[in-house]
């Protein structure tokens, strides 16, 4: 998801199949939740609840635009964090995510 959507709708990004009912008869769900992944170039993801990673692991990709206040932010909330080289615009390089 892009900084902008996660920064505005604050998504969860998890999967809930099994708590609402929403998995097929005999399905099972996965034994792990799905890692969530965000662009975020300039270090605008400051809360939500993708900086909750006791729900799913979260991954944001950034560029080097994005403060060290962002960098640390993200490391205490035990987000992954991938520095990438910027792309046209200054938006996160999309070849090396």
């Amino acid at each position: 998801v892009g900084s902008g959507t996660a920064v505005v709708d604050e998504p969860r990004l998890t999967l809930r199949l099994e708590d609402e009912g929403l998995l097929p008869p005999g399905w099972a769900a996965p034994p792990k939740p799905p890692v969530r992944v965000v662009l975020d170039a300039r270090g605008r993801l400051a809360r939500g609840a993708l900086l909750d990673t006791a729900a799913a692991p979260t991954l944001v990709f950034t560029t080097a635009a994005a403060p060290a206040e962002a960098l640390s932010r993200w490391s205490d909330a035990g987000v992954d964090v991938c520095v990438v080289g910027a792309g046209r615009g200054g938006g996160v390089r999309l070849e090396e995510v």
